[in-house]
């Protein structure tokens, strides 16, 4: 913790600040330094919170306590985090669907070999390249066929959706699944769904994505209720009751109503001064500006851009806590 930190926490004289500084400093040796933006090209979280807090100081102190309270609310993913997460999607998820699909049962006197035919038989492909598909192999040390593992959005962006069929049969692929670390509206994942069930007619697809908020969750359940050969289900949905949003009363909740005004009021900073619009950091509640997530998740390898910009857009006027690495497309 830096002196600038300490002296904050001396001014306040809050007991309440205390005991957030102490589980801020547990949430930063378990999880906070883990976060790979900053990891070693970047300033150590307590120098990155003192300059988030420098922020806001002076135009209003209260909103530097609310802030640093807030900084130990955050729906942070870990590598552990995400790695349990991992585990459950193929070890839980999958194995339980293809069983399903294949009618067995680990009761059975041979339904321990049944699912492992069926893993064989079936291709594991990120929908994005945010997954590490290796990653994710080794872990659960999943037996495959076929060693392409192309992400599906890139697969549909270059029309190859074909190709991953052209593999499929050559390969007597069976059955394929879906991982993505994280799906904010689902219609990125959607789209390249959609585009390999055209290329694909009658293959069972599972989607089993680590973390996913409301909206997707919404469109991916319809999605699954649509289509017979699709079947979707995350590892962890989002609860709506997290996220701040535009319909917050604030008679009822306070606590997430002073984040939503601090992220509106310095959205003109955060922003520097670009209106809510088409283009980052979209809107003081994130993306997309015409729906806004007002998420809270960061995760260790990245921050995703539907949670809210005060915590990691970048400008000449704001400092963000977990600077996001965004692509430049």
């Amino acid at each position: 913790m830096t002196d600038a930190i300490e002296r904050r926490i001396r001014e306040w004289n809050d007991e309440e600040m205390n005991e957030v500084n102490q589980m801020l400093q547990v949430l930063e040796q378990h999880l906070y330094r883990e976060y790979l933006p900053t990891k070693i090209n970047g300033p150590n979280f307590w120098r990155r919170l003192d300059a988030w807090l420098g922020n806001v100081e002076k135009q209003d102190s209260k909103w530097a306590k609310r802030m640093f309270k807030f900084s130990t609310e955050l729906f942070f993913v870990g590598s552990k985090e995400s790695e349990e997460a991992m585990r459950y999607s193929y070890q839980v998820i999958a194995h339980r669907w293809l069983s399903d699909q294949v009618g067995c049962s680990l009761l059975e006197s041979d339904g321990a070999r049944r699912l492992q035919t069926a893993v064989e038989r079936s291709w594991f492909l990120p929908v994005t390249d945010s997954l590490d598909i290796n990653r994710y192999h080794h872990l659960n040390r999943i037996p495959h066929s076929i060693g392409n593992r192309t992400n599906l959005h890139a697969a549909k962006e270059g029309d190859d959706c074909q190709g991953i069929a052209r593999q499929s049969r050559r390969h007597g692929i069976e059955h394929i699944v879906l991982v993505e670390d994280f799906v904010a509206s689902g219609s990125q994942a959607a789209k390249a769904i959609l585009s390999l069930m055209r290329a694909i007619p009658g293959m069972p697809i599972l989607f089993a994505p680590l973390v996913v908020c409301p909206a997707g969750d919404d469109y991916l359940n319809r999605l699954s209720r649509t289509y017979l050969q699709f079947h979707y289900e995350p590892v962890l949905r989002i609860s709506r009751d997290t996220l701040i949003t535009e319909e917050i009363d604030q008679s009822i909740d306070k606590e997430r109503a002073s984040i939503r005004e601090i992220a509106e009021k310095t959205y003109d900073d955060v922003s520097d001064g670009r209106p809510p619009g088409p283009e980052a950091p979209y809107h003081p509640l994130g993306f997309p500006a015409n729906n806004p997530t007002g998420g809270v998740t960061v995760l260790f390898s990245n921050t995703p851009d539907n949670t809210l910009p005060m915590i990691h857009h970048e400008s000449r006027k704001w400092t963000p806590l977990f600077v996001r690495d965004s692509r430049k497309v």
